[in-house]
């Protein structure tokens, strides 16, 4: 997310640099190992573990298998809120400036408790349509800390619903009609309405 990239200092991969993704559900802790090979990313390590009382333990397990630190990790419930805004055209600083202010009108949460970040996902001469995504300070915080006390480097933040369809598009970038991507976890559903290859509506359902 956008304010977090002071604190993540490695924020960019390089393009062929090997990563962890790394998914801590409500009743199990899900990793897999990606790296470049002849131009193309395969998944080289991949796992799955009972979460235990202290989510750091499975995880340890996880990654006996591999020597890579750098992690992405993605993140999902009521701390993280995600809205599809319908804005007048506006340059970048307007809207950032734009969100700073009125915040409020968007998220339940005050500006200061949250860390944030947008997307345009499409505009005309008048109108521009916005993916505004949030999450709040302490819950992202924490997982961030959980992944650096056992030696790992956050390199990235992404949301469970967003994956879904980032992953699907990545893998089916022909797809153009209108479709519903769904992840059914433990306690927790993600859905994410697809339409001509653009994210339209996304939310957890608990």
């Amino acid at each position: 997310m956008r304010v977090l990239k002071e604190k993540i200092k490695k924020f960019f991969l390089p393009p062929s640099s090997p990563f962890l993704a790394l998914d801590i559900g409500s009743e199990y802790i899900k990793m897999l190992e990606a790296r470049k090979e002849r131009g193309e990313w395969c998944i080289t390590n991949w796992g799955i573990k009972k979460r235990k009382a202290d989510p750091k333990e499975a995880i340890k397990e996880l990654l006996q298998n591999t020597d890579v630190k750098r992690v992405n990790l993605s993140l999902a419930g009521e701390e993280i809120i995600i809205r599809y805004i319908e804005l007048p055209v506006m340059s970048k600083e307007d809207l950032e400036k734009s969100f700073q202010f009125e915040a409020d009108k968007y998220l339940p949460f005050k500006i200061e408790e949250v860390f944030f970040d947008y997307q345009v996902l499409s505009s005309d001469n008048t109108k521009m349509k916005v993916l505004l995504c949030a999450g709040k300070k302490e819950f992202i915080e924490e997982r961030i800390g959980l992944a650096e006390q056992i030696g790992l480097e956050v390199c990235l933040l992404d949301i469970d619903s967003l994956c879904l369809s980032n992953a699907f598009l990545f893998n089916y970038p022909e797809e153009k009609g209108s479709l519903c991507l769904m992840n059914i976890g433990a306690r927790r559903a993600n859905l994410n309405i697809v339409d001509k290859g653009t994210s339209c509506l996304a939310r957890d359902i608990q």
